[in-house]
């Protein structure tokens, strides 16, 4: 997520509500207060246009780090009803919500949960996502019943690298088998598949099984997170001692982890949250901490009777301890639990300043920050004739920096920094590189070609006077890669024009997922269950093809299958060639 309004560490310091240390007793409280409101309770997160609900904390796991597992035990896990849930639904369609995530407990073991899913179907969401245990995953007639209703993203709770550790988790013999069976039943079904883990005493050495269980069943995402002592429910310290691990236990085996990922698929993404930066700094740009603005809705769903942040919640049971004072990662940290110091205490933790970040490898994934005295030159300089810069956006996790400029007669376009070594994407052309850094130019839709060159020569040209960027592209290749590109647009609108009749394509449901200038993504269906995405793009590069044709996923599609699509569309591509 690209990050344009970071305020600085004192700032964010001085107004976080986590820097006010609870009282003893406090935070047990109101958690206690929290989960029992909870259980009969619609909850909603709303982000954009993205809302969750929760169907309940009813469960059927009993994982030794979750509220609702032990809400269920003692009966305090009311269901809540349709008719509530069917009226937050409507009313997030109706102020435009295109996204809605599922939640419990289990959701798919409420009572509510085919209505409910049934009901965002008719509404016509466009995405809707079940966060689930993947139990009944595994019981095909429930999986052909789901399916019956369309095809959705899962987000699959896998609580171990393996079967011991993932039954262990979730106290349930048998859990790991029947998860794995849904991956398959969800899969050849057409089901998007994601992941989410919160580690423990009784996972974190699974954690470098996770690349191979993963990669091996098509998961796309995967989510590890920290245990939250707060989410945990009404727990004595003596629990919890037993199921958190000292953060510097876990991270020789969270390295494997990640190594392991970077080893088969570099672009696989996975995301630690809540970890520390500074237990491990190499990984930082796989860490992130904080969560979407949550509103809880009462069960008549009357918002004037009591609304409540989770995330805030959470957040006041989290604080900075004194080591972490002048921290390089503290704007972006939320602290550590306060349960956790409680057990462990605070030596583990330390601030982290760049002086401790000069080895390569530890420079290239703290991009951003390491790089930060070269890029601030360009924020600080006058722009050319008819530009203005816009914003400036930070990008920890994809080690980027964007720099947003508008033409005097509109138009947009982007300059980046990057790492060196990192991917391109086809909208972006590499201007220049050099051992630590590359600038790209991504040159929008349609300014002067003569401002493009002005605005790239100008970063450059600042760049380096600071001793950045020897090497790269000269002037008559970046305005020959422009000029390219533009005469590609003609290509990919006729192409566009005729996709309702492409020879080879009687059998597909052609769709259009999204379309712009410059690019094209394409959804081809054939029967339940079978689609293939497909994405052209104009691509601004002073040699080679000045189009990009990609696969960009398939659903129970075969390689003969697959093969005969891309050959007809290939075709068609070539045909509309102006």
């Amino acid at each position: 997520m690209l990050d344009s309004t970071l305020p600085d560490r004192q700032e964010r310091t001085a107004d976080h509500p986590r820097t006010r240390r609870q009282r003893p007793g406090e935070a047990t409280s109101q958690r206690i207060e929290q989960l029992l409101a909870e259980a009969s309770r619609v909850t909603t997160t709303e982000s954009g246009k993205n809302i969750e609900l929760q169907l309940g904390h009813f469960c059927n796991n009993r994982c030794v780090f979750c509220a609702s597992g032990q809400l269920t035990e003692q009966g305090q896990a009311g269901e809540v009803g349709f008719e509530q849930i069917g009226v937050a639904l409507e009313r997030a369609h109706a102020e435009g919500f295109t996204q809605v995530t599922f939640l419990g407990g289990e959701p798919t073991i409420q009572e509510s949960f085919l209505p409910a899913l049934t009901r965002a179907v008719e509404l016509g969401f466009e995405r809707i996502i079940i966060f689930s245990n993947g139990v009944r995953a595994g019981d095909l007639d429930f999986v052909e019943e789901v399916s019956s209703l369309g095809n959705f993203a899962w987000r699959i709770s896998v609580q171990g690298g393996n079967r011991e550790a993932h039954d262990a988790a979730t106290g349930r013999k048998g859990a790991f088998k029947r998860m794995v069976r849904g991956f398959g039943l969800l899969r050849e079904r057409g089901h998007e598949i994601t992941a989410n883990m919160c580690v423990n005493t009784t996972s974190y050495e699974s954690l470098p099984d996770l690349p191979d269980l993963l990669l091996a069943h098509g998961i796309e995402q995967m989510c590890v997170d920290m245990v939250r002592p707060v989410s945990t429910g009404i727990r004595t310290k003596e629990y919890l001692a037993s199921i958190l691990p000292r953060f510097t236990d876990m991270a020789p085996y969270i390295d494997e982890m990640l190594t392991g990922f970077e080893e088969r698929d570099p672009n696989y993404d996975i995301n630690i949250t809540h970890l520390p930066y500074c237990i491990l700094p190499k990984w930082s740009h796989r860490i992130s901490h904080g969560g979407e603005p949550t509103v809880t809705f009462t069960a008549d769903v009357d918002d004037t009777q009591g609304v409540q942040n989770k995330y805030e919640f959470q957040a006041g049971d989290r604080d900075f301890v004194p080591a972490c004072e002048g921290c390089l990662f503290q704007h972006r940290c939320t602290g550590i639990p306060h349960d956790y110091v409680d057990i462990y205490g605070d030596e583990e933790f330390q601030a982290v300043g760049l002086q401790d970040l000069q080895e390569p490898e530890l420079r290239r994934s703290n991009f951003v920050d390491c790089t930060e005295s070269a890029w601030a030159v360009l924020p600080a300089s006058t722009v050319p004739p008819d530009w203005e810069l816009e914003a400036v956006d930070r990008d920890y996790r994809q080690r980027t920096v964007e720099f947003r400029f508008r033409h005097a007669q509109g138009q947009v376009a982007k300059l980046w920094l990057m790492a060196a070594g990192l991917g391109v994407s086809t909208q972006q052309l590499q201007l220049a590189t050099d051992g630590e850094m590359q600038l790209l130019l991504d040159p929008g839709y349609e300014p002067p070609v003569e401002a493009l060159l002005q605005l790239q020569a100008w970063a450059r040209d600042i760049l380096q006077d600071g001793g950045k960027l020897s090497s790269g592209l000269d002037r008559e290749s970046v305005q020959r890669a422009i000029q390219r590109q533009r005469a590609a647009r003609a290509w990919l609108t006729r192409f566009r024009d005729r996709l309702d009749s492409v020879p080879g394509l009687e059998e597909w449901t052609v769709g259009i997922r999204h379309s712009a200038p410059d690019q094209l993504a394409l959804r081809l269906e054939r029967d339940a269950g079978l689609w293939i995405g497909i994405e052209v793009c104009t691509v601004p590069r002073p040699t080679g093809p000045p189009l990009h044709f990609t696969v960009s996923e398939r659903r129970g599609v075969n390689d003969s299958d697959l093969a005969a699509v891309s050959k007809a569309l290939g075709s068609a591509l070539r045909e509309a060639q102006p």
